[in-house]
């Protein structure tokens, strides 16, 4: 009930079915339609197939572009230092209150696939995950703006690293804690 990705159906008053047992989500990807309904994963990255889900497109003034392209500059930044632990950083429509949200590329197997199938075979590699940052969060603002005074501020490369790895432990997956758990500390 509380993760990032089911903040966007509660704003706009849209059902869930929540999965509980493990083999929920294998037999529901198979499925795919129920009745009139498509099943679609939350953790998906293009959600705007669900027809109450559209991006607010209202009137954008001058000092939204502004924003926009701080924003922009910003995310280019979060990209190259994630590198190939990202597949993409792009702007969230779906966040409300959180500031970051990792999402499945479209033709990806669901995270919860994804660790059931790690957790069979070792050597499979989970797949890069698009990044999601939620540009009205205070968090998210003030590391725009610290970007935009000092980009080469160390603190910006690790406040990014742990908002991915925080992102990542809420996929469910731990990454080596010798690194993640000095930065949380």
């Amino acid at each position: 009930e509380r993760s990032p990705h089911l903040e966007i159906f509660k704003k706009k008053g849209i059902e869930a079915l929540y999965l509980t047992d493990p083999l929920d989500d294998i037999v529901l990807s198979s499925l795919m339609r129920y009745d009139d309904k498509e099943i679609k994963s939350v953790d998906q990255a293009n959600l705007e197939s669900v027809k109450e889900i559209k991006k607010d497109e209202d009137k954008v003034d001058i000092e939204d572009k502004e924003k926009d392209s701080s924003f922009n500059e910003f995310s280019s930044f979060v990209k190259s230092t994630l590198g190939e632990k990202v597949k993409d950083v792009v702007k969230s429509y779906r966040l409300t209150d959180s500031p970051c949200i990792l999402v499945n590329a479209d033709g990806t197997a669901s995270s919860h696939i994804q660790n059931v199938m790690k957790m069979m075979d070792k050597n499979y590699a989970v797949a890069p995950k698009i990044l999601e940052l939620n540009a009205d969060h205070a968090m998210v603002k003030n590391l725009v703006g610290i970007y935009q005074k000092a980009p080469q501020e160390e603190f910006l490369r690790e406040a990014v690293l742990q908002l991915f790895e925080t992102s990542m432990f809420h996929e469910g997956v731990v990454l080596d804690p010798k690194e993640t758990v000095p930065r949380i500390f």
